[in-house]
């Protein structure tokens, strides 16, 4: 699964789950981007991963393919930790 499909996977859900969590897309074309993704661990693409508030602890990494339920578990773990 190319970057583009997990974009679009990700994209579906956006709209639905905006209002509790922020989505950041790092694009490795930008050197910016590149080194936030290098901060966090981010070695491979395509890659999910859920962040705490505090923007630097990671709380869960995905690598690779990614269909809409998988999603939407890690998603509702990002959101509520202790369900």
């Amino acid at each position: 699964m190319s970057c583009k499909q997990v974009r679009s996977v990700v994209d579906g859900l956006r709209y639905d789950t905006q209002s509790q969590i922020n989505y950041v897309i790092l694009d490795v074309a930008n050197k910016e981007d590149q080194e936030l993704a290098r901060e966090l661990g981010i070695l491979g693409f395509p890659r999910i991963c859920t962040i705490d508030a505090d923007g630097a602890t990671v709380l869960e990494r995905h690598a690779g393919p990614i269909d809409v339920a998988t999603l939407t578990l890690i998603i509702a773990g990002a959101v509520e930790p202790n369900s």
